[in-house]
């Protein structure tokens, strides 16, 4: 009887830890929208404060554009997916005009490494065939005897 009291006591507990890690869990990304995204490129672009400042609050707009198309219900996909890409195209064009030139080919040469890498393609990713050590020949190692 103890051990059953301790058990449900125990699970109890669990439960309330969880439910209080996963109520918290979005919130601090919800007030940052568009900030991990300039953090990233204000390293890999190098860019200034202003650069920075205005970056982020274009992919804030850009962030709130987009979720408000995912939450409406009433639009068609075909419409959601044309609106979605006239509001990237337009991000695209703020962009360009606030980078240089070396830092919008800097960001088309990381916006290119990330398609092969989603599409299994790019130098990144390991070959999704055969594992060496499963049965394949290993040529970089030679047979022992």
């Amino acid at each position: 009887m103890k051990k059953n009291v301790m058990l449900i006591a125990l699970m109890m507990v669990s439960a309330f830890i969880f439910a209080q890690r996963k109520a918290n869990h979005g919130k601090p990304h919800h007030d940052k929208k568009g900030h991990g995204r300039a953090e990233y490129l204000k390293k890999e672009l190098l860019l200034t404060d202003e650069q920075y400042a205005k970056v982020k609050s274009i992919n804030a707009a850009f962030a709130k554009q987009f979720m408000t198309i995912r939450k409406d219900t009433a639009l068609s996909q075909g419409k959601a997916q044309t609106l979605a890409k006239k509001i990237r195209n337009e991000r695209q064009a703020q962009l360009k005009s606030v980078l240089t030139e070396p830092q919008w080919a800097r960001l088309n040469e990381i916006k290119r490494r990330g398609h092969a890498y989603r599409r299994g393609d790019g130098d990144q990713r390991p070959s999704q065939g055969g594992r060496p050590g499963r049965g394949d020949a290993r040529p970089d190692h030679e047979e022992r005897g």
